[in-house]
């Protein structure tokens, strides 16, 4: 069955307006987003730390994408080039702080780094939130050694984007249009190179050939859809799989485990 899809809506982001101070070290935003809406590249000069409140988002930085489902963060260092772009209708706080943690000087900053949240309790007010989000990322939290965070962040961590003109484009279609199952061959034709220089350079910038990095994209993409309440079927259409069995075969070879028993073992207790 043919798959709908529309060219992403382009908007600013919300916090380049921000301005912090000594008297005002953070500000908590939150903002709605469209399925598909793209938020233009941008880096500010404090560190941000994202958190889709429903739905899920894709996160460029750099060379790097990743997924970001609800219940989950990511940390931005400040300087960062960075863009986000929806997968899903996705209400998206974002809170922007003055001074990176001490604590993730070491950070890689070619990559954000995703830690899954503690829900927060009925009768929290925004200030406990916002403390409880931060401390998601202080030292102590930075290298988890729980196995099953460690595999979560294994796949929504994501995939590195080939940094060639010729490649890149492919990252950005797929990430707001997950079902489109083109070959490379197919890719070449649109985008002017043929599918041994595409295949060569997925390769070279990216360590994997097309059709595992494509595999693992869908993957951390699924994941995010589940944790979302989508169902198995739902998530399986969404990738472009022809039926959920297929699905399911494809995201156990990747996983060692069924999508239900995945998302089962990486949720909270």
């Amino acid at each position: 069955m043919k798959q709908h899809w529309s060219k992403p809506k382009l908007i600013e982001s919300a916090s380049l307006d921000v301005r912090l101070s000594e008297s005002q070290p953070q500000i908590d935003l939150t903002e709605t987003l469209d399925d598909g809406t793209v938020v233009g590249w941008h880096a500010h000069e404090f560190a941000q730390v994202l958190n889709p409140e429903q739905g899920a988002v894709a996160l460029f930085v750099r060379d790097w994408l990743s997924i970001v489902p609800q219940s989950h963060a990511a940390y931005i260092r400040a300087g960062v080039m960075h863009t986000v772009v929806a997968n899903t209708h996705a209400s998206l706080r974002t809170i922007c702080i003055q001074h990176d943690d001490p604590g993730l000087s070491g950070l890689d900053a070619s990559r954000p780094l995703i830690r899954k949240v503690v829900p927060a309790l009925s009768g929290d007010h925004d200030a406990a939130v916002q403390d409880r989000l931060i401390r998601t990322f202080t030292q102590t939290r930075a290298i988890s050694t729980d196995e099953a965070d460690v595999r979560l962040n294994q796949f929504l961590a994501g995939v590195p984007v080939p940094q060639d003109r010729r490649a890149r484009p492919i990252a950005f279609r797929l990430v707001s249009a997950l079902h489109d199952q083109r070959t490379l061959k197919e890719w070449g034709e649109v985008l002017g190179a043929s599918e041994r220089t595409l295949t060569r350079i997925f390769r070279d910038e990216t360590g994997m050939s097309f059709r595992s990095w494509r595999l693992r994209l869908q993957v951390a993409a699924t994941i995010a859809l589940l944790f979302c309440g989508r169902s198995v079927k739902s998530a399986s259409s969404a990738a472009g799989y022809a039926s959920p069995s297929a699905f399911v075969s494809a995201f156990h070879a990747a996983t060692g485990q069924s999508p239900l028993e995945y998302i089962k073992d990486a949720s909270w207790d």
